[in-house]
């Protein structure tokens, strides 16, 4: 693993390069990770997909976005604009490091997300979405109700009632004022225009939002494969809010459809 920074110098990134292992490929594969809680639980499950997809052949680059993990910046100063630029920024460093013609994304909840809204600037090969969020309203209404959940419990903080928190943070991160807003306003309407790409789509359980989000790109002539792993993140739940991602289907999953599909 080769660490960097790279970006804007004003406000760089910090990205993870994973060179093959085996025969290398005429192909990269940018990994874009969750934002705020489900960035830190997801962090151990994507150095596994990377670690997995470079022994297959795949040059690999994770970053963390502006604002977040150990890129410059905080969350609440980001935009989707700027996340958007990012994922461009992270896609031509991975070209330029590794000589790469062809990049596929990869991306895990918001991650897969933003891959998607930036996938017409990219246009990868195959656009992996593992849990991705199609509806922003409902992914920050359930963050919110995880806050309070979290807030409320009495078996983590030695106080009566409930910890007060900062007007903007949700589950221990600071969004600030105007990302939420931005988040909200992402709908099924603004993730199916996609280019040209194969595209998988992995659940770790079953949702109304999830299936609408697959039949819309079939119905766009999109090569759309779904997969179901058993691995459920339970991103909701306050249970699991300590616990890492250990997904080893997944990442077989993952490792098995682009070894296939990727050209």
């Amino acid at each position: 693993m080769i660490p960097m920074f790279f970006g804007p110098s004003d406000s760089p990134l910090f990205g993870s390069l994973h060179e093959p292992e085996s025969a290398a490929r005429d192909h990269g594969v940018l990994l874009c990770p969750p934002v705020g809680q489900e960035h830190v639980r997801a962090h151990w499950a994507f150095r596994q997909v990377a670690i997995s997809l470079s022994r297959a052949g795949f040059h690999c680059f994770r970053f963390d976005w502006f604002g977040v993990g150990d890129s410059a910046g905080d969350l609440a100063s980001a935009t989707l604009a700027r996340w958007k630029e990012d994922v461009a920024s992270a896609a031509q460093e991975l070209r330029d490091v590794t000589g790469v013609r062809k990049v596929s994304l990869l991306g895990l909840r918001f991650g897969g997300t933003l891959a998607t809204l930036a996938a017409g600037q990219i246009r990868p090969s195959c656009l992996v979405l593992w849990d991705p969020v199609p509806d922003g309203a409902g992914y920050l209404s359930e963050l919110r109700h995880l806050h309070v959940e979290l807030l409320s419990d009495p078996k983590r903080y030695f106080r009566e009632g409930q910890r007060a928190s900062r007007p903007a943070e949700i589950v221990g991160f600071d969004f600030g004022a105007d990302l939420p807003a931005e988040i909200e306003g992402i709908h099924l309407d603004s993730l199916i225009h996609i280019p040209k790409a194969r595209v998988c789509l992995i659940r770790s359980s079953s949702s109304p939002e999830f299936a609408e989000f697959s039949e819309r790109l079939r119905n766009r002539k999109l090569e759309v494969e779904v997969h179901t792993t058993e691995s459920d993140g339970r991103w909701s739940a306050a249970s699991e809010i300590e616990t890492l991602l250990l997904p080893a289907d997944a990442v077989r999953t993952i490792t098995d459809y682009l070894v296939r599909r990727a050209s």
